[in-house]
């Protein structure tokens, strides 16, 4: 059986004929369409994507992974996935988290966390970012930011594992103990909120069942060896239900609506991510202007103005950190030098 569901994915059951074999023993003049009612169908992995237009997308700075953003409120998470095909094994780009489901059509994002050789390259408390860390701007005055929970960390290490079995056993086979097991999204909220057992309760009385944590927690343990032919990936209900990162913070300082972002990672020493970020324009200078933030601190520490005359729609960092391009809907393009004493 094949279904289309509201949000744009493909549904497909399969018949359990297993069950049927010893009670159509037993009782040969079984009516076909009577065995179909009886029959028991099993779930099988959907074929999901954004419903409406994406607004942006940001690569892993360690290229393991894609976060997109779209017009349909949602932050998805593609991976490439091995499967085996006409006897055949092949990778496919598929959607395996939805970090992100909001009420406001979501319009840009950016990675900011890098991965790193140090010990406390996983520490929330050291000056850098942590890896499998990012920032969604949304029709909304606010910038989040969000961690990769642990389940989510550990899914990605069998997947990696599935398509290279020689990888090392990373951080992300065993997440720091920091990292929340998953998130959750209140009834009537905005913001993902860290794992409690009665909150979960509240949201799966809402959202309906979701897969056992028993039965993912088996798909996702990098302790087990885990085929291609066993690996549960997250069916459609369970991506908007039991895959969302947790916020970690907001962003306050816009006076409209987030347009566009970009975040410069150094490649070492200890400077923290640079994100800078752009509103609607109200046809003034003023509020044409584009804001720098550390994110580590949760703060402004720049704020760029009297380049553009109208909304600045791009931007982006130069490979050493010390340029930023924009352009705008004035159609100027405009080149930002840093300052020695921006620290």
């Amino acid at each position: 059986i094949v279904g289309h569901g509201y949000g744009g994915s493909l549904h497909f059951w399969t018949q359990d004929c297993s069950s049927q074999e010893e009670e159509k023993k037993d009782d040969d003049d079984m009516m076909e369409e009577g065995a179909l009612v009886s029959a028991r169908w099993v779930a099988n992995p959907c074929v999901t994507g954004h419903f409406r237009s994406v607004e942006d997308l940001a690569w892993d700075p360690e290229g393991e992974y894609l976060l997109t953003t779209s017009s349909d409120q949602t932050t998805r998470l593609w991976s490439e996935v091995s499967c085996v095909v006409n006897g055949k094994k092949v990778c496919r780009w598929m959607e395996v988290g939805r970090p992100q489901v909001h009420g406001y059509d979501m319009t840009s994002i950016a990675c900011i966390g890098r991965k790193s050789n140090h010990a406390q390259s996983d520490d929330p408390t050291a000056e850098k970012e942590p890896q499998h860390r990012f920032v969604s701007g949304a029709d909304e005055k606010v910038l989040r930011v969000f961690d990769a929970p642990a389940s989510t960390l550990r899914l990605l290490h069998t997947l990696k594992k599935l398509r290279d079995p020689a990888t090392p056993t990373s951080s992300s086979a065993t997440p720091a103990e920091w990292r929340v097991e998953r998130a959750f999204l209140p009834s009537l909220g905005l913001s993902n909120k860290a794992t409690v057992e009665i909150d979960v309760r509240e949201s799966n009385k809402f959202a309906g069942p979701t897969i056992p944590d028993e039965d993912l927690g088996d798909a996702i343990d990098p302790r087990a060896e885990v085929s291609m032919e066993d690996l549960k990936l997250p069916m459609e209900r369970d991506l908007g239900a039991t895959m969302l990162w947790p916020e970690t913070r907001k962003l306050f300082g816009h006076d409209s609506e987030v347009v566009c972002l970009d975040s410069y990672l150094a490649s070492s020493g200890s400077d923290a991510p640079l994100v800078a970020s752009s509103c609607k324009a109200k046809n003034d200078v003023a509020s044409a202007a584009i804001r720098l933030w550390n994110v580590k601190l949760g703060k402004c520490v720049g704020i760029l103005k009297g380049g553009h005359r109208s909304t600045v729609s791009t931007l982006s960092f130069s490979r050493d950190g010390k340029y930023l391009a924009s352009s705008g809907k004035d159609r100027r393009i405009c080149i930002w030098k840093k300052s020695d004493h921006l620290s």
